[in-house]
């Protein structure tokens, strides 16, 4: 329970981090590289779904530790809940990395 409560505050950190544009989580090579339209959309979507995943972690980890689900059916719930936020970091990487490609060819 303790491991998810801290993920989850580190990833509702990281979340605050791409939400604010502080540079704690991003390498500064890449964000010289990129238009600064891009980089700010990149780092919204960045944002959401870390914000997403940090409150699932603290929220599947009081529901844990204070409810009696069966250990299937919690697995199941956690699975369901966390495919959204992490489908939408990998879109989100994949439309970045795909621009960093284009300006490293040239």
């Amino acid at each position: 329970m303790h491991a998810q409560l801290f993920l989850g505050l580190y990833m509702l950190v990281q979340g605050v981090s791409h939400f604010f544009n502080l540079n704690y989580f991003f390498r500064y090579n890449e964000k010289d590289r990129v238009d600064k339209d891009r980089l700010a959309s990149y780092r919204k979507g960045l944002a959401i779904a870390y914000f997403w995943l940090g409150v699932l972690f603290i929220i599947m980890g009081l529901v844990e530790k204070y409810c009696t689900f069966s250990a299937v059916s919690f697995s199941i719930i956690y699975i369901v809940l966390s495919i959204p936020p992490l489908v939408m970091l990998k879109f989100n990487y994949r439309k970045i990395s795909k621009v960093i490609s284009k300006i490293r060819q040239n």
